[in-house]
């Protein structure tokens, strides 16, 4: 499936011009045209619902990471995958400026994929980050402690489940 992504996402953000002339609505209404913005870059990982690339942005430079999600996945209906990625990305627009979630940059569709575009943590992990941005050098027990009331605001306002 990773295969299928990875030639969706290039495909997707590399269409011709023959597919332009028969243009189909987005179904979540986001704007078209990754490859009008973005320049994607390298590979960066793969999980069960997508592939994450580096790109640039090509008006100012900026490396970002690109997350390329299928609008199809196998024995899930569409409408199904569609409104998971929709919900996580409104997740992610609602925790916008909370230090300890990587921000939402944009968001493009496609016919077949999704994108959204994320910034870039480069060579580093959650913990690594959060000590850049704000001088916290936690422990488990801190995370644990922290994070706690995070994921109750989440489950509050989006009835999202979480267990302590």
């Amino acid at each position: 499936m990773t295969s299928a992504i990875a030639s969706t996402t290039l495909g997707a953000a590399h269409r011709d011009a023959a597919s332009d002339r028969h243009p189909v609505p987005p179904e979540l209404g986001w704007a078209r045209g990754l490859d009008r913005e973005y320049t994607l870059g390298s590979f960066l990982g793969a999980g069960s619902y997508g592939v994450i690339h580096t790109a640039t942005r090509m008006t100012d430079g900026t490396t970002v990471a690109i997350k390329c999600l299928a609008k199809e996945r196998p024995n899930a209906p569409r409408a199904r995958t569609l409104k998971r990625i929709a919900r996580e990305a409104a997740l992610m627009e609602r925790l916008s400026g909370c230090p300890s979630v990587v921000q939402l940059v944009d968001k493009f569709e496609e016919p077949d994929a999704v994108f959204l575009v994320m910034e870039m943590a480069a060579g580093t992990d959650l913990s690594v980050l959060l000590q850049v941005r704000v001088g916290l050098g936690w422990t488990g027990l801190d995370w644990g402690v922290r994070l706690h009331p995070l994921c109750y605001t989440l489950h509050i306002s989006t009835g999202t489940h979480y267990t302590p």
